[in-house]
C-alpha cells in the first residue's frame, strides 16, 4: 500500500475556508471566508485535515505576518516553515521588499530557532500584553476620580469627520504619530461603544480607538494624545472615560498592549496597573528583506 504524500502548503481561496477557521485568530476569520484582495492566505492539509495556516497582510512594499499556526500533533515538522516560505514567495511576487511578525510564544529560544530557520532577524521584544477580568478592570483607583477640562470635547470616534481622518491620515504619513497607534487599523470592525477621540480649539488632539476581538474579549488598542499641555492628564481622562464605557457593555475579559520600549507607561503599569492584571504575555518581533521579483501578468 503506497503511504500519502507529505502535506504541502498551499494557496487557499474562500472556497472551503471556514474549514480553517479555528487556526486563526477570530478577528482575521473574516479573511478566510471574504478574502481581502491585500491578504495572503496559505494552509497545510495533512490527512485531509487542515493543519497549518499562515495569514499576511501587504501594504505597498511592506508586508506584516498576521498569524502562524500550527497544530499540536504536527509541529516540529517542518510545516509552519513551510508556511512561512510560500506567504515569502507570494509577498515577493507581489512587489513586497519587506515584512515584519510579532510573536507571542512563549519559548523565546523556539522563536530564535524558527526565524533562524527561515532567514529572519532574531525576535526582540515589542509589546506587553496584559490582560484582565472585568471585576479587575473595575477594581483600578486611578481611572475613576479624573476629569476632564472645559476645553476638551470628548466626541464617539464613529463621529470623526472625513476632514479630520484626511488630518490624522497625513500626520501619519509624516511620521507624526507612530504606525503602532494608527486609529483606522481595522477602522471597519472597531468598537463604536467604547472608543473615543478629544478635540481642542476644533482639532482632534487625541483618541482611544479599541476593537472587539470576540464576544468575551475586548481590547484596547490605541491610546494617543498630542504633545498639547496637560497631555499626561488628557491621556488618563481619556482611557477613564473609555473604560467606564467598556465596564458599561459587561464584556468580561479585556486587553491592551504597552510598547517594550515605552518606559514611561511601563512605570505607570508597575505602579498603578500591574495588581489589577490577570495575566502579562511578551511579544516578540522579527524581520524579513528579500529583494521583489515581479512576475509576467502579476500587478
Amino acid at each position: 500500500m503506497s503511504s500519502a504524500p507529505w502535506p504541502q502548503a498551499i494557496l487557499l481561496n474562500g472556497a472551503d475556508a471556514a474549514a480553517w477557521a479555528h487556526l486563526t485568530f477570530p478577528s482575521y476569520v473574516r479573511f478566510l471566508t471574504d478574502p481581502d484582495s491585500s491578504i495572503v492566505v496559505v494552509g497545510v492539509r495533512a490527512w485531509g485535515r487542515p493543519a497549518a495556516l499562515g495569514l499576511a497582510r501587504v501594504d505597498g512594499e511592506s508586508a506584516e505576518i498576521l498569524s502562524l499556526y500550527v497544530v499540536p500533533d504536527w509541529r516540529r515538522q517542518k510545516l509552519g516553515t513551510a508556511v512561512w516560505k510560500l506567504i515569502e514567495s507570494e509577498l515577493s511576487q507581489r512587489g513586497v521588499r519587506s515584512a515584519f511578525a510579532t510573536f507571542s510564544h512563549p519559548d523565546v529560544d523556539v522563536l530564535q530557532t524558527f526565524c533562524g530557520h527561515c532567514g529572519w532577524t532574531a525576535p526582540v521584544p515589542s509589546m506587553h500584553l496584559v490582560f484582565a477580568e472585568r471585576w479587575g478592570v473595575e477594581g483600578i483607583p486611578c481611572f475613576a476620580r479624573l476629569t476632564g477640562r472645559p476645553d476638551w470635547q470628548l466626541f464617539p470616534w464613529a463621529e470623526l469627520t472625513p476632514r479630520e481622518r484626511e488630518l490624522i491620515e497625513a500626520r501619519l504619513a509624516a511620521g507624526e504619530v507612530p504606525y503602532a497607534l494608527n486609529p483606522f487599523i481595522d477602522d471597519a470592525y472597531f468598537e463604536p461603544a467604547t472608543s473615543l477621540g478629544v478635540r481642542q480649539e476644533g482639532a482632534v488632539v487625541g483618541w482611544q480607538v479599541n476593537h472587539r476581538l470576540a464576544p468575551v474579549m475586548h481590547r484596547f488598542t490605541a491610546t494617543w494624545v498630542a504633545a498639547v499641555p496637560g497631555s499626561a492628564r488628557m491621556a488618563m481622562w481619556l482611557m477613564g472615560e473609555s473604560v467606564r464605557r467598556y465596564l458599561a457593555q459587561d464584556i468580561p475579559r479585556a486587553v491592551m498592549g504597552i510598547q517594550a520600549g515605552n518606559a514611561r507607561m511601563l512605570e505607570f503599569f508597575d505602579r498603578r496597573l500591574r495588581p489589577h492584571m490577570s495575566e502579562i504575555r511578551t511579544t516578540y518581533r522579527a524581520e524579513c528583506h528579500f529583494p521583489a521579483t515581479r512576475t509576467a501578468g502579476r500587478a
